[in-house]
């Protein structure tokens, strides 16, 4: 029993770890359609999006950075060509983005694709099961979750499978006569 509960909790703890990584392919497919948007905009125009996004009024952003409603305004018009990085780094950290970003600038390194990463670290079985499993409502996940708590405790699932590794050859010639 001992051997099928610390199975069930490494098993747990893997089915955690991978929606995890689940979500962060959610964020990762929001983020690249953010950033195809975004290339077309020009960094006032994003300081506006990131702004009303959070619902924030010109003066809620300016009291958050140190600077008042008119610079918020002539920010977003594209009036200023020159803001201090000391700001720039303020407005970053506001928005939760990088000044990178923020500027517009493509110097940010390439992310790796999660779902490779889970294809490659758990196999395409395993991110199927992921896919399925996100498509399920709140009832189907816990009875998904209770059949899996219920099989885990069944040895022979939980067995590694043997395999014969002697190959059976019917019908071929010896060779060596």
């Amino acid at each position: 029993m001992l051997v099928v509960n610390t199975f069930f909790e490494t098993f747990l703890d893997t089915f955690s770890k991978i929606f995890d990584v689940y979500a962060n392919i959610c964020y990762y497919q929001d983020t690249n359609y953010r950033k195809e948007l975004k290339k077309s905009m020009t960094m006032g125009e994003y300081i506006k999006q990131l702004r009303t996004e959070r619902e924030w009024s010109q003066d809620e952003l300016g009291k958050k950075v140190g600077v008042n409603r008119a610079a918020v305004q002539k920010w977003e018009k594209g009036s200023v060509e020159n803001i201090k990085r000391t700001t720039i780094k303020k407005l970053s950290d506001v928005f939760g983005v990088s000044p990178c970003d923020l500027m517009k600038w493509d110097e940010e390194p390439e992310q790796t694709d999660p779902i490779n990463l889970i294809k490659e670290k758990y196999g395409s079985d395993t991110y199927e099961l992921i896919e399925l499993f996100s498509k399920l409502n709140e009832k189907g996940k816990s009875k998904i979750l209770e059949e899996l708590s219920d099989m885990v405790q069944l040895q022979k699932y939980t067995e590694p499978v043997k395999r014969d590794t002697q190959k059976k050859w019917h019908n071929v010639p010896n060779l060596e006569t």
